[in-house]
């Protein structure tokens, strides 16, 4: 039976958060993998190079280690694993994961709101405030 990519992200993240946390640098982790997710999604063809077969190994690492050129030990770790462990496609889905263990670490919820009509900023402030009050979170 095969792990889908929902449970691996979890595994990954929950991993990187245990050692984030315990290095009080939640943020700092979670805005470098920000980055990085977004430069693989604005460059859908890096992933397909890197999980290609027919690109040589030392160019795929060459092209990891230009994404993390400037990162701190913890997200290179990570992205160095997914790639070492061909595990490089799900990364977003990993920091994904990642995001909603900070999130829920710090009090946060992200939610979508779908309105007829535009809300002015008191309305808004308001329904934050109503649901941050409603799932007990410091903030919307």
């Amino acid at each position: 039976m095969a792990v889908d990519v929902a449970t691996i992200a979890k595994r990954y993240a929950v991993a990187l958060f245990e050692l984030s946390h315990d290095q009080n640098s939640d943020t700092e982790t979670l805005v470098e993998l920000a980055e990085i997710r977004k430069v693989i999604l604005e460059n859908p063809d890096l992933v397909k190079a890197i999980e290609s077969a027919g690109m040589a190994d030392s160019t795929k690492k060459e092209l990891v280690e230009v994404i993390i050129k400037d990162a701190s030990q913890l997200v290179t770790n990570l992205v160095k694993m997914t790639y070492d462990y061909r595990r490089f496609a799900i990364l977003p889905a990993i920091i994904n994961a990642y995001e909603s263990l900070v999130d829920d670490a710090e009090g946060r919820l992200v939610a979508d709101v779908t309105t007829a009509v535009a809300l002015d900023d008191d309305q808004a402030s308001r329904l934050s405030a109503s649901i941050a009050q409603r799932f007990g979170v410091k903030t919307v």
